[in-house]
This record gives C-alpha cells, structure tokens and sequence, in this order.
C-alpha cells in the first residue's frame, strides 16, 4: 500500500546537568563575503519517535557553543534550516523535556562528526529515549519498547546519525543521485529497489539501523523506486507519483517504527 511521502528533512548517551553547558556563543550565520575560510552549512532533521527536543547546539573543538538559532522546538519530522558554522569538529548537544519516565537533561552524543568548508551536512536524531523505568501495559509503545530492548538488536536508543555533505559537483540533467538512511528503530534491514516497466527489478542498496549507503544515480524514467524488507519482493514503501527532479542528489530517510502508533514513513531530503 502507497503511504504519503513528506517532503521534509531526521547507542549511548552521556548526561551532563542541565545548564553546565554555558559557554561562549559562536554566530552561526555571516554574510558570504565574511565567510573566509568558507563556512561549512549544517541542518538538523528529528526523527527519533519519542525525544522531545527543547533545544540544540553544538560544541566545537575548543569546548564553545555554536548555537544554530532554530526559532521553535523541534518537533517528530521537524527540519531545520540549514546554519552556516566554521570548518571545524563538533559534538552535539540536545535539551530533552522531562516526562512522567524520566527527568530533562542535557545529552551529549557520542557521534562527534566534522565539517569542511563549503559543504553541507544534516545531523539526523534517530533511534529512542529509553525511559529509566518501563511500564508493563498489554499493549502500545510502551509494550513494544520492552520487546525492542529486550531482543537485543543493533542499539536502538538515541544517537546522531550524520549524513556527510558532499561537493557541489553537479549532477546531469536526466539523472538522479539517491542514497538510502536507515532511522526506523526496530526495523529489519532495508533495501532500496527499482522496478522496471517489465516488472524486473534490482536492489540498488541495503542498510541496516543507523546505516547510511553510498549515492546510486538513476533514471527516473527508467523505473520506479521502492523500499523492501531486506531479501523480499514485497514494498515497504512505495514511491511511485512522487516525482524525483532530475540534476538532484535525495538522501531517502527511512524512519517511523513498525507498530502503528509510530508508523514507518519515507522522507526525502534534497542535497543542495
């Protein structure tokens, strides 16, 4: 069954006290005649199901504050704007709200990733908050969260997954560049398919949780694009009448969880 594509932009943790964290701010933004040498720029898409962000920045080499200015929350599915930051290393630093399972902090996670001058990043949140005390209902998220953390999968609670920038070399007219990132918590690996007018088909990628593949170029025209459970022939997803622009890179984010509450969803990110 087609489900809706979004056109949006989205494991350990280390807890720090809230507020220990205050240091100098670094301006993200700069004019581009005052960017020397030229700034890298960094977006942030939400995709873990349950973290309530308040607030983010960055910490960079030196232990100051880049402070990407976002103008709310961010919220599930949320992208923010791309912020112009200086070439350089960097920790990410996320304000999580309180909830009746555990209470605010300050997380820094241990996906410390760096930039380069005139590229562009986006620094995704996947995986889970997992409360500090699990409920026992017969069913819903809370239920499915036990299972999840019981069964021993690749670790599912929350972490940065960083999709590197890359060139601005361009990509031709007639072509599309795609990858596929996995961020669907619970989720068995995935395959990215094409499926020819006479009903071939070939698998371009597969990733696993927290995996993100090389670019594959396609030609829009010359099939349609689908996500499979790793092995099968069935779609996940489909992505047919959701037209690819040729001479673009897509990052294609598989998120959501399997249990309806959270269900899996597609977001395609265009690259600039």
């Amino acid at each position: 069954m087609q489900r809706p594509i979004q056109f949006v932009i989205a494991t350990s943790v280390t807890l720090v006290a809230a507020g220990a964290i205050a240091l100098a701010v670094v301006a993200p933004a700069l004019p581009d005649d005052e960017r020397d040498p030229p700034y890298a720029m960094v977006r942030f898409a939400h995709a873990s199901p349950n973290a309530e962000i308040e607030q983010l920045f960055l910490l960079d080499g030196d232990g100051n504050v880049v402070d990407p200015e976002l103008d709310s929350d961010l919220e599930y599915l949320d992208v923010t704007p791309y912020a112009a930051v200086p070439p350089g290393n960097y920790e990410v630093v996320v304000h999580l709200a309180g909830t009746d399972d555990r209470p605010a902090a300050e997380v820094v996670l241990p996906q410390p990733f760096g930039t380069v001058g005139g590229r562009s990043y986006t620094v995704a949140f996947i995986g889970l908050v997992m409360p500090e005390v699990l409920e026992d209902p017969d069913d819903g998220f809370i239920a499915w969260l036990q299972d999840l953390f019981a069964a021993d999968p690749p670790d599912p609670s929350l972490q940065a997954l960083v999709l590197n920038g890359v060139r601005a070399t361009p990509v031709p007219e007639g072509e599309t560049d795609v990858r596929l990132a996995h961020a669907a918590p619970g989720t068995d690996s995935i395959d990215l398919a094409i499926v020819h007018p006479q009903e071939t088909a070939a698998v371009l990628e597969t990733v696993s949780f927290g995996e993100v593949s090389g670019y594959t170029t396609v030609v829009p025209t010359a099939g349609e694009l689908e996500l499979r459970i790793a092995g099968s022939e069935a779609a996940v997803i489909d992505l047919a009448g959701h037209e690819l622009a040729t001479a673009t890179r897509y990052t294609i984010l598989f998120t959501g969880t399997p249990i309806e509450d959270v269900p899996l969803r597609v977001l395609l990110l265009p690259e600039h």
